[in-house]
């Protein structure tokens, strides 16, 4: 999932998968780097090969581990065991903001405001969606449909030949966006939590004010975690109903990227006191754990799914 991962992909992928229970962590300036860190303890395990660029998105299947990002320009392939190099992209947009994984295919957007379908076998380019009227700072997707917030207003794609199919109101910048069956959950400098009718992109109800912009989301069956700046904590928000349950305690400044397993939610974010990982209960929002503070801005996550 872009600023904030959302979510990770089991698909059905040929190889052994790997050992369950790590996170991977993103790591900005200076570093440029994947970081594997595991969830038990939160310590960290090992380092990728450095990108050389702003790392702003991760996402993942069952043997890989995908990553693109600013000024890099390229889609990166990683074993999950190793974080060595498989393959990449050709060069694509030198402001890659947000990737999507499924099955086949990787789904990419950034500051040239298409989404590129990857064909993740080999890493070719399968196709190019048309404009979605600017940077693209947010996508998610479900089985056909890819769902792309051109900063303001998201448009619907058909996967399989990538035409825009509908588009939604303009909502302000959104930054960060999730989904379910029926739903999708779009946030950002609005500072509410949108649940729109996917069918056709109306909105159904908002959050109460988040008291800062939205910069990721996520959910699982009954919930809807959100983070951002200002607040500077996690908001659990029941979907039901959108009104707000419980939140995390202080994280340090701003949070710009979560990801979730079955009992834990794992934040992160940019700035001088957030450079770490802070594992999050789900059922009372407690802290568990924080990874050590390794001075590094983090802007994506990605996590095997497994407590």
């Amino acid at each position: 999932m872009g600023f904030g991962l959302r979510g990770s992909f089991k698909g059905a992928v040929s190889g052994p998968p790997p050992q369950p229970g790590y996170i991977y962590a993103a790591l900005y300036h200076p570093i440029y780097k994947v970081r594997k860190i595991r969830k038990s303890d939160m310590h960290m395990v090992l380092d990728s090969a450095g990108f050389g660029n702003g790392i702003m998105a991760l996402a993942k299947d069952e043997t890989y581990l995908y990553a693109c990002g600013y000024a890099y320009g390229y889609v990166r392939k990683m074993l999950l065991t190793t974080l060595a190099t498989i393959q990449q992209s050709p060069y694509f947009d030198p402001g890659l903001l947000t990737l999507l994984c499924d099955d086949t295919h990787l789904y990419t957007g950034g500051s040239y405001r298409i989404v590129r379908k990857i064909l993740k076998a080999d890493m070719s380019t399968v196709k190019d969606s048309l404009t979605c009227g600017n940077y693209i700072y947010a996508m998610t997707h479900d089985t056909n449909y890819v769902y792309a917030a051109g900063y303001t207003i998201i448009r619907k794609l058909q996967k399989s030949d990538m035409i825009i199919i509908n588009s939604s109101i303009d909502l302000q910048y959104i930054y960060a966006m999730c989904e379910d069956t029926n739903y999708i959950y779009a946030g950002g400098i609005a500072q509410y939590v949108r649940k729109m009718l996917k069918s056709n992109l109306s909105i159904v109800q908002s959050s109460a004010n988040f008291g800062g912009t939205i910069w990721a989301l996520i959910t699982d069956e009954n919930y809807i975690y959100a983070s951002g700046q200002t607040l500077n904590r996690v908001r659990k928000i029941l979907k039901s109903d959108m009104t707000t349950v419980q939140d995390s305690e202080l994280f340090v400044g701003s949070i710009t990227t979560l990801a979730q397993d079955l009992n834990y939610i794992y934040a992160a974010g940019p700035g001088n006191y957030t450079t770490k990982v802070r594992k999050i209960r789900k059922s009372d929002m407690s802290t568990v754990q924080d990874t050590d503070d390794w001075g590094y801005n983090i802007y994506a996550l990605a996590e095997d799914d497994i407590d």
